[in-house]
């Protein structure tokens, strides 16, 4: 059994409560009523948190490489997007909010999902490849391997950037809401695994909290950096002919995973907890939940519901607001952590229990029968 490494769980816990907050700005304030400056406010927030969802995928990268497909997780993943996804609509349809027609039945208790979390469904697709991912790249050199990196980047970052996805529509970028940019994570955080740092020439000669202290500056001047080139984009738009172009390019890019500035930053912030040393048994438990807190947060009924509760303001028209939406993150968080923490923990018992034992034994038994070798 892998021992989970608290600073790779705290950078997991990190990473959800930015995702919590980011969705708070989406669906919760109505920033368009903001001022110009409270927006300026928001974007640069905005340019720190960008990070949160390339860090899950180059994570993913650093332990799958050296990791076997199991069936078993792959199924774990989908039992608990099914499981919220059956009970949420439950709930909503006993308290009168939602419809029991027959295509709102047939998607909610469908065994994948069709509608809800683009980042799951995404995620479970690159796990059932990661095994071939695996082939290739532990077959490739360190040379082959950097420029596969350096093709991809040209491709699917800074190309894909500059022209607004019209040149790569075809690979399906989509911003980095696509398999193809996930793939390109994933075998950053494969490099990184393979070919530590820490065994170049710079990496031995520095210590690793003054390479801790390195990553977390590059993190903040690449936010500020692109935060910049957002701002210069609203005035770039303000002329015509090429300015307008460029500042269109800068404009659209800023908060895109795949924006080549932010797929740097996202590298420095996840080098930032590689290089963290410690152990904590709170942190480790907690991270555990976080798919969960995606998966209660984010599921459409939950999503179009649950932000009118906080009472946001119609108008934002005060630096106020953004402690507001802090709180509201911590509220979220913890509420969804204890649901999945109890989930887990009913999960368990169930999973124990000998009819479990015995169903698992026969339906693999019979997966077995037609010839099917599966590493559970």
């Amino acid at each position: 059994m892998r021992v989970r490494q608290s600073n790779f769980e705290l950078m997991r816990i990190v990473s959800m409560f930015m995702i919590i907050v980011w969705h708070l700005f989406l669906y919760g304030v109505n920033m368009d009523t903001a001022s110009p400056s409270l927006k300026l406010v928001f974007d640069f927030f905005r340019s720190i948190m960008v990070v949160h969802v390339n860090s899950f995928i180059l994570i993913s990268g650093y332990f799958l490489i050296n990791s076997e497909f199991k069936m078993s997780k792959l199924l774990k993943l989908n039992d608990s997007v099914v499981f919220y996804k059956i009970i949420i609509y439950l709930v909503f349809v006993y308290f009168g909010l939602a419809t029991t027609d027959s295509i709102t039945i047939l998607r909610n208790f469908f065994p994948f999902d069709l509608e809800n979390y683009w980042f799951m469904r995404i995620y479970m697709i690159m796990y059932i490849f990661s095994p071939f991912y695996n082939v290739f790249i532990n077959n490739i050199s360190k040379n082959v391997h950097k420029k596969i990196l350096i093709i991809m980047f040209l491709i699917f970052s800074i190309l894909s950037t500059l022209t607004n996805q019209e040149a790569v529509m075809d690979y399906t970028v989509s911003y980095g809401y696509s398999i193809v940019s996930f793939t390109f994570l994933y075998f950053i955080g494969a490099y990184l695994r393979k070919y530590p740092i820490d065994d170049t020439y710079l990496g031995k000669k520095y210590s690793n909290s003054l390479k801790q202290l390195l990553f977390i500056i590059s993190f903040f001047i690449l936010a500020l950096f692109n935060y910049s080139m957002h701002i210069t984009s609203i005035q770039l738009m303000q002329h015509k002919g090429i300015f307008e172009y460029v500042g269109n390019i800068l404009f659209i890019s800023f908060n895109q995973y795949d924006n080549p500035i932010v797929l740097v930053q996202s590298i420095s912030y996840f080098m930032f907890f590689y290089y963290m040393s410690f152990n904590s048994k709170i942190i480790n438990a907690v991270s555990k939940t976080v798919f969960g807190i995606y998966l209660i947060h984010e599921n459409l009924f939950i999503r179009n519901t649950m932000y009118k509760w906080f009472n946001f303001p119609k108008i934002v028209n005060s630096k106020i607001e953004f402690v507001h939406i802090f709180i509201v993150a911590v509220i979220i968080f913890t509420s969804c952590f204890i649901i999945d923490f109890i989930r887990q923990f009913v999960f368990k018992i169930i999973y124990n229990l000998k009819v479990s034992k015995w169903w698992r034994k026969k339906y693999r038994g019979n997966l077995c029968s037609f010839g099917l070798k599966i590493k559970w």
